[in-house]
């Protein structure tokens, strides 16, 4: 495009005078340019439209859904995995919240000291003893069931992951040693009197009454019959063997070991 300037005599009027050229200026002139003499759009949207067999294209389309579809329940077992990853992470870092209520009022130490706190006033050191069951057990019983994994739940999960099939094969063990965790925190000490020392020693000396009934609560009487007369020695280690048997993981393998 170009400018052509007229001056007339005497006078300076200057007249522009704007011609389209060929040659482009600039992008706006090149567009302009570019339609001339050329299809419209919308006509070349139209014959690029008639050259497409739209039912093959369509036929395609399903084909790729298909596909896709099968591939997704072939990788059934890989959204499985991810589905439970996201339930142990969540349940790893939920854990340590829960667990610091649930100890400080488990049912053990509580029955404990309902129970023997008569103790209480023959011996200061039975006091202290039966007070402090929440703080002697609480991190033993979490290290025995849970490891350092509360710590670094991430570490868990990526071990986990490098190996998917452990998982699976370890789900079972998982949820059997939550249970049993679940059954010590919620149960009194009654659970593990038979494990102690000064039980058994009960039990091999115990006479029968000749008109006992047949069926002996052996616990029961046990209980009935534990006084001050017990020796001091005798009563600490019983109260031990007690936090003992509280704490340890029957199986002897933490919760979410990853092996």
């Amino acid at each position: 495009m170009y400018v052509r300037r007229s001056l007339s005599e005497g006078a300076q009027n200057t007249e522009l005078y704007l011609t389209r050229t060929k040659q482009a200026y600039n992008f706006l002139e090149d567009s302009l340019n570019a339609l001339d003499g050329k299809t419209p759009v919308q006509e070349n949207v139209k014959q690029r439209m008639s050259t497409i067999d739209l039912a093959t294209a369509h036929n395609a389309l399903l084909k790729d859904l298909r596909f896709s579809k099968l591939k997704d329940i072939i990788n059934i077992k890989k959204f499985v995995f991810e589905g439970i990853m996201q339930m142990v992470m969540h349940m790893l870092q939920s854990l340590p919240t829960i667990l610091e209520e649930v100890l400080t009022q488990s049912e053990f130490c509580t029955s404990i000291e309902a129970h023997f706190s008569f103790l209480y006033e023959i011996d200061e050191m039975y006091e202290s003893k039966i007070k402090a069951c929440n703080e002697e057990t609480r991190e033993t019983i979490i290290f025995n069931y849970f490891f350092l994994y509360l710590q670094d739940s991430s570490n868990v999960v990526e071990n986990f992951k490098q190996e998917p099939g452990a998982i699976f094969r370890r789900l079972g063990y998982i949820e059997n040693c939550l249970e049993e965790f679940y059954k010590k925190v919620t149960s009194s000490f009654h659970e593990y009197l038979q494990e102690t020392e000064l039980y058994k020693d009960f039990i091999k000396n115990y006479e029968r009454p000749i008109d006992a009934q047949n069926n002996v609560n052996y616990v029961e009487v046990f209980l009935k019959r534990f006084d001050k007369n017990v020796g001091k020695k005798e009563i600490m280690d019983f109260f031990e063997e007690l936090n003992y048997h509280y704490s340890i993981n029957n199986s002897h393998i933490p919760c979410f070991e990853t092996f």
